[in-house]
């Protein structure tokens, strides 16, 4: 895999995705919040789970991958459980 300027790009944009979720959680509703969560971590969920089957298995990238992956999935189980509870029908 060659390392590219749109590639780095890309990686970085991944990497903001958590960190603007705090600050959209702060100045988004409920419903839109909710949604945010649960696209982004599907995305990210995603990604993380292609990226275990690229280049050479370390353990220490399964550990964090792993810890993200278990993170990004309750997020995103916790935000349809409150999509349903406050009546915004999932």
């Amino acid at each position: 895999m060659e390392i590219t300027l749109s590639f780095l790009l890309y990686a970085g944009i991944l990497m903001e995705i958590p960190i603007s979720m705090i600050l959209f959680s702060r100045i988004f509703p409920d419903k839109p919040n909710a949604w945010a969560n649960i696209v982004t971590s599907f995305i990210k969920t995603a990604v993380m789970i292609i990226t275990l089957f690229i280049g050479s298995f370390t353990i220490y990238y399964a550990f964090f991958a792993a810890i993200e992956i278990f993170t990004t999935i309750f997020i995103f189980g916790y935000s349809i459980k409150w999509l349903k509870e406050r009546n915004h029908v999932f």
